[in-house]
């Protein structure tokens, strides 16, 4: 005769109540958490001191494609992690804005339009080698700023400078920016790069995806560029609530339109 004993399972713990976020203990470390996402972690660990890819890769338990694609996704919120010398780096920044969402943790704030529950704005102190993180006001619902006179203000105006008259601008590519400057204006490659905050490569790439599309960007004798008036409007394409060039094959949908 076989016998067969059972066990049955034991009584699962009641559910413990989720921890608020950020914690209320001053010695909360952002760094173990394991809600806090990834870009919210390196964007706290490079507040300590510059670190190379490796070490990079080896704090998040990550392959190198991987971290540069965090390392995007921070500088697309408006954090300034520069290379040199072999370390990446975190120059001053804008406040960083984050979500809590239970079933997704702690991440970076979602675009405009997707934003349904509460966000923060958070800022990094290092304190004995260690990263806390602060909140500077309570939670808000988002704030949507109003659209700017578009007959008072070109679309086209950049974030600063002597052309950033106008604020609450949509975010744009590289080429639009270039585009609207060089229709005011000559600029050298230089100039641009400087006043766009870009490097000078994506200025070059920004030049020839005008020129693919039409438009007749020429150099004068003191190496500036500048777009002969002729009238020609850009064709822009509105995603994930900005916009970039439309397709040149005319294939951009309903939500393409022209800028001039």
């Amino acid at each position: 005769m076989v016998t067969h004993i059972v066990i049955p399972p034991a009584p699962a713990p009641e559910d413990e109540p989720p921890r608020p976020w950020p914690p209320a203990d001053p010695r909360y470390n952002v760094l173990t958490d394991p809600r806090v996402s990834r870009p919210i972690k390196l964007w706290a660990l490079l507040h300590v001191e510059p670190h190379s890819m490796r070490d990079i890769c080896d704090f998040l338990d990550t392959q190198p494609h991987r971290a540069h694609v965090t390392i995007q996704r921070l500088r697309k919120h408006g954090q300034r992690v520069r290379f040199k010398g072999g370390l990446y780096s975190l120059e001053p920044s804008p406040i960083l804005q984050v979500a809590h969402q239970p079933e997704q943790g702690v991440i970076l704030r979602p675009g405009k339009g997707r934003c349904e529950h509460v966000w923060y704005e958070i800022v990094c102190r290092v304190v004995e080698g260690v990263p806390r993180i602060e909140v500077l006001e309570p939670p808000v619902p988002p704030h949507v700023e109003p659209e700017p006179d578009k007959a008072r203000y070109p679309r086209w105006r950049p974030a600063r400078g002597d052309y950033a008259a106008a604020a609450g601008l949509q975010p744009r590519s590289i080429p639009i920016w270039v585009w609207g400057l060089l229709k005011g204006g000559a600029w050298t490659r230089a100039d641009l790069a400087r006043e766009l905050e870009v490097a000078t490569c994506h200025i070059h790439h920004a030049i020839t995806a005008l020129k693919r599309h039409g438009h007749r960007v020429e150099c004068d004798a003191w190496d500036r560029y500048y777009i002969r008036e002729e009238g020609r409007p850009l064709r822009v394409l509105e995603y994930e609530g900005g916009l970039r060039l439309a397709r040149r094959d005319g294939r951009s949908g309903a939500h393409s339109f022209n800028l001039w």
